[in-house]
């Protein structure tokens, strides 16, 4: 794998304590997820609502979802509104593969796979779902793979694409997220890097990681 930046871990301290950004922020979320399947369901579709989409406008898309449900006029794409319905559908069955995988009864790339399988999600956006209810892997989105220099392509596959492939592809995504400094690395710096490309939506690095917080548990 020699297109990828091997990047050593920092330790982001902020004025806001001496804790990191993720430490602070994805706890609260994570502890939340396990506890509650609607709250789980809730960070899938924020996780949905955050494609193609600027971060900062994603909390009031939730708030609308929340409201409106299928009504709301972000779930006019159909392909949204399936993965809303599959979500909330399934929300006890997904919560308890989280569980599983707390117990050990699944491992991290099936795991993975179980999140990409739903509507809308491929493996960087399932990273994402378990980046914030797990505090594991990460998401590798158009701006972690710019920042990097990874092609979106490298994970991934076809509709038709056998399991070992998938399983193969799975673990290189995990992998990837590993060499590039992990989780809590890529969650802190990509707070960071997205108040400096946009300095005149957000103060700093800490209010883009607390939006996780508020967009999801609500301020």
């Amino acid at each position: 794998m020699g297109f990828i930046i091997h990047c050593k871990p920092m330790h982001i301290l902020t004025e806001h304590g001496d804790l990191t950004m993720f430490k602070k922020h994805q706890t609260k979320i994570g502890q939340a997820c396990i506890s509650s399947p609607e709250v789980l369901a809730d960070t899938m579709i924020c996780v949905i609502n955050s494609i193609r989409t600027h971060w900062y406008l994603v909390g009031g898309m939730n708030k609308d979802v929340k409201k409106n449900g299928l009504d709301s006029r972000y779930m006019r794409n159909a392909v949204k509104a399936k993965a809303y319905k599959y979500i909330h559908r399934n929300k006890k069955d997904i919560h308890a593969k989280f569980i599983d995988y707390q117990n050990d009864k699944i491992d991290l790339p099936d795991l993975l796979l179980y999140v990409a399988s739903c509507p809308n999600l491929g493996l960087a956006k399932a990273g994402f779902v378990i980046q914030l209810a797990l505090g594991e892997i990460g998401c590798l989105d158009s701006h972690n793979l710019a920042r990097f220099g990874l092609s979106a392509g490298t994970f991934k596959y076809g509709a038709n694409a056998t399991y070992a492939l998938m399983r193969k592809k799975a673990e290189l995504y995990i992998d990837t997220c590993h060499k590039l400094g992990g989780c809590e690395y890529l969650w802190d710096t990509w707070c960071e890097y997205l108040a400096t490309v946009h300095p005149t939506k957000y103060r700093d690095g800490f209010e883009v990681s607390q939006m996780h917080v508020d967009f999801i548990l609500g301020k």
